[in-house]
């Protein structure tokens, strides 16, 4: 109940994690995303989503493997399309 919580608070935008690094690993994790966005939403409250832990992502890149960035670009774009 902590997204009622916080709505108690009368908070009306969040930075919320969508870690690229936790969707990879265990694509289950997207049911659980899906049912906490759709209660920001229906409480009115507008998440900042965060895509990566400390600029990590998943542990088999780092930020100098050259294809960090177009890895994270297609994750963003998962990311927004499921979440417009």
């Amino acid at each position: 109940d902590d997204i009622d919580r916080i709505a108690s608070l009368g908070v009306r935008t969040i930075r919320y994690p969508v870690s690229w690094e936790r969707h990879e690993a265990d694509p289950s994790r997207w049911r659980r995303t899906d049912d906490r966005l759709a209660r920001l939403r229906d409480l009115g409250i507008r998440p900042i989503v965060g895509l990566v832990h400390h600029g990590s992502g998943p542990p088999d890149t780092s930020l100098l493997d050259r294809a960090f960035p177009e890895r994270l670009a297609a994750f963003a774009e998962i990311v927004a399309r499921r979440y417009p």
